[in-house]
């Protein structure tokens, strides 16, 4: 029974309620250090940051879906251009897609204005009379007089700067 109670009271034993080991500055762990997962994941996100910056200020990366056409934006568009018998004048379907300022007159009035407020991936079916397209004089442009059909997709948005 004796030699119970001294294994009870030896102050070697973690069990004992009334063990106090004091452990030598050797003996204590150290704290283990973050900092090389702090600069890691602030490297890690310095980066992402510059990627999506660069891409959104080269048009590289676009709201694409919530970006609207407006006034002097530059976009892209590919079109089919027919006339009220179905007959095909111009397409760039299968080329490289046309690219202009909207809303600055650099293509037919009725062109420009179809453009304005579409999205990317939107596609339209807009039909210009004469006056907004090349005129009522067939002597001024070859297609003057005519109304005009066009199936409009549009490609790419870029906001102006």
């Amino acid at each position: 029974m004796e030699t119970q109670q001294v294994q009870q009271t030896d102050n070697s034993n973690p069990e004992h309620p009334h063990h106090t080991h004091t452990e030598t500055a050797a003996e204590q762990p150290k704290p283990k250090s973050n900092k090389w997962l702090w600069i890691s994941v602030s490297i890690i996100i310095a980066v992402v940051a510059i990627i999506l910056i660069y891409l959104l200020t080269t048009g590289g990366l676009t709201m694409a879906k919530t970006q609207t056409v407006a006034k002097g934006d530059l976009v892209s568009v590919d079109y089919t251009g027919t006339f009220d018998n179905g007959t095909v004048f111009d397409s760039s379907v299968g080329r490289t897609p046309l690219k202009f300022t909207a809303g600055v007159g650099q293509v037919i009035p009725g062109f420009d204005n179809a453009v304005i407020g579409m999205k990317v991936g939107d596609e339209k079916d807009v039909h210009i009379e004469p006056e907004d397209a090349y005129g009522t004089d067939p002597a001024e442009h070859p297609l003057g007089g005519q109304a005009l059909n066009f199936k409009i997709k549009l490609v790419k948005i870029e906001k102006k700067k």
